[in-house]
């Protein structure tokens, strides 16, 4: 592992931020020999929270990975970190983007809605062992 400098990323989310992990750790698999720091930021469910967020980003250098359903959220953290020139990637916005052309109609944007699915399947599958 390359010890000459430690690389920050930082995952902003509006829930749970796993699906940025997941997604930032498998991309990181191609970075083997990088010194990195993940910093998952959680519940970020605001514009002053996000703000708070990108401002320490651009403090430490480091780069922002984000999921957030809301796509003015999502739009005022990709403005902000525009103009302090963070090197951002939106995790959820294109594949929404997608999918509103696939399904001929916007998203809902429910905050947490996968953890929450995740949830009752596994009171189910408790249920069906029991």
């Amino acid at each position: 592992m390359s010890t000459d400098k430690t690389y920050t990323i930082y995952i902003l989310s509006d829930s749970t931020g796993e699906t940025a992990a997941t997604m930032i750790r498998a991309a990181l698999v191609q970075y083997s020999n990088k010194d990195i720091n993940i910093i998952r930021c959680k519940n970020v469910r605001t514009e002053a929270q996000a703000e708070a967020v990108i401002e320490e980003c651009f403090e430490r250098r480091g780069m922002l990975a984000y999921t957030v359903a809301s796509q003015g959220l999502r739009n005022k953290i990709r403005e902000i970190a525009s103009g302090k020139g963070i090197p951002y990637y939106d995790l959820l916005g294109p594949l929404l983007g997608t999918l509103d052309t696939f399904f001929g109609e916007h998203s809902e944007s429910h905050v947490g809605a996968l953890r929450a699915v995740d949830e009752r399947y596994f009171k189910r599958i408790e249920a069906i062992e029991y």
